[in-house]
C-alpha cells in the first residue's frame, strides 16, 4: 500500500530503479570479490568448480534482502543473516583442508587460502546484501510501504 501523498507512478519508477541497482550490482561485488582474493593472494577459481553460478548466488540474495526490507517482513534481518550463514556454512571447506602429506609449508599455505577465502566470501557477501537492504530502505522510505498482514 502506498500514502495517499505519494504519486502511485512515483512509486513504479523507485521500485524500478530498486531492481535495476540489485541487477546491475553484480559487476561491481564481482570486482570486489576479485580485489579482496587478489590481495589475499588466493589462487583464482575455475568456472568449473563452481555450482551455482555466482551472479546466480548474489542477484538472489540481493533480491531477497530487497523484498524483506521493502515488505518490512518481520524479522527480516534475522532471515538475511541466516541465509549468509546458510550459504557460507553450504561451501564451508568446499577445498579439502588436508592435501598430501610431507610439506608442511604446502599445507599451512592451503589453509591459509581456505581461511582467507571463506573471509572474501563473506565480505563480499555481505557488501551485495547491503546493496538489497540500502534499495530497500530507499523504495519503503519513498513509498512509505506498510507491513505484511
Amino acid at each position: 500500500m502506498t500514502n495517499s501523498l505519494v504519486p502511485h507512478g512515483l512509486c513504479i519508477l523507485v521500485l524500478a530503479i530498486g531492481l535495476a541497482v540489485i541487477l546491475l550490482a553484480n559487476p561491481f561485488v564481482g570486482r570486489l570479490s576479485r580485489w579482496l582474493r587478489e590481495k589475499s593472494r588466493i589462487e583464482p577459481r575455475k568456472v568449473s568448480e563452481e555450482g551455482v553460478p555466482v551472479w546466480i548466488t548474489g542477484h538472489f540474495e540481493r533480491l531477497l534482502a530487497f523484498l524483506l526490507v521493502v515488505l518490512h517482513v518481520e524479522g527480516a534481518y534475522t532471515l538475511i543473516a541466516l541465509w549468509l550463514g546458510a550459504k557460507l556454512a553450504a561451501s564451508w571447506q568446499r577445498i579439502p583442508t588436508e592435501i598430501q602429506k610431507g610439506d608442511e609449508w604446502k599445507s599451512r599455505e592451503h589453509s591459509r587460502q581456505v581461511r582467507a577465502g571463506t573471509l572474501c566470501a563473506l565480505i563480499a557477501g555481505i557488501v551485495s546484501i547491503l546493496i538489497g537492504v540500502a534499495a530497500g530502505l530507499v523504495v519503503r522510505v519513498v513509498c512509505q510501504c506498510c507491513t505484511l498482514p
